[in-house]
Formats: structure tokens, C-alpha cells, sequence
């Protein structure tokens, strides 16, 4: 859990499969599924760019000017 924190540390838009691949070239024997509830625990998700983040709010109106 240390070395993954630290990996997430150094790393925040990596998730777990990434993660995993970077566990196991480190030479820890983890599968990926241990490594989502290891992030689970720990409170720990990618950073990613959230869906539809630019649409304006309902009701307003656009002005189009040429």
C-alpha cells in the first residue's frame, strides 16, 4: 500500500492498470483486482477529465454575434 501510494504520488492520472504494470516491474507479484481494492481503501481514483464539463446551465440563452 506504501509503494502504490507513492506511485500515485508520482503518477495521479495513472490508474489501476497502469498501476499494476508499475507494481510488477517493480517486482511485486499483485493483480489488477488487488490493486482496485487496494485503491479503494485507501480513497485513491485517477485524475480524469470529467464528462460534459463545459455545457452551460439549462435556461441560458446564447447570443450570436458575427
Amino acid at each position: 500500500m506504501r509503494r502504490l501510494d507513492e506511485l500515485h504520488l508520482e503518477h495521479p492520472v495513472y490508474g489501476s492498470r497502469k498501476l499494476t504494470v508499475l507494481l510488477r516491474q517493480a517486482g511485486l507479484a499483485l493483480n489488477r483486482k488487488r490493486v482496485v481494492r487496494l485503491l479503494r481503501l485507501m480513497g485513491i481514483e485517477a485524475i480524469y477529465a470529467k464528462p460534459r464539463t463545459s455545457l452551460p446551465e439549462p435556461g441560458t440563452r446564447f447570443i450570436r454575434i458575427y
